[in-house]
């Protein structure tokens, strides 16, 4: 359910032709971006989010704002 919700986010967002993977484990839910994008703030091209959190300190809908906020730093890395 997670995961869809991420996919339906990244997606109306605008934001899916920056990202070249979207994936979940037992742990952590993850999107990967495509070269040559980076989150300039945070020096990363994957977000990882723990699913621990999800288990009463924070909702979905936090960790979707957690993701927004996240790509919203999307730039091109410089060469």
């Amino acid at each position: 359910m997670s995961l869809n919700a991420i996919k339906q986010t990244i997606k109306s967002a605008g934001y899916a032709k920056y990202v070249s993977d979207i994936s979940e484990d037992t742990e952590v839910f993850e999107v990967q971006l495509r070269e040559p994008w980076i989150n300039s703030e945070y020096h990363e091209t994957l977000w990882v989010y723990g699913k621990h959190h999800l288990d009463g300190e924070s909702s979905v809908q936090d960790m979707l704002g957690d993701l927004k906020c996240w790509m919203m730093g999307i730039e091109k890395e410089a060469a």
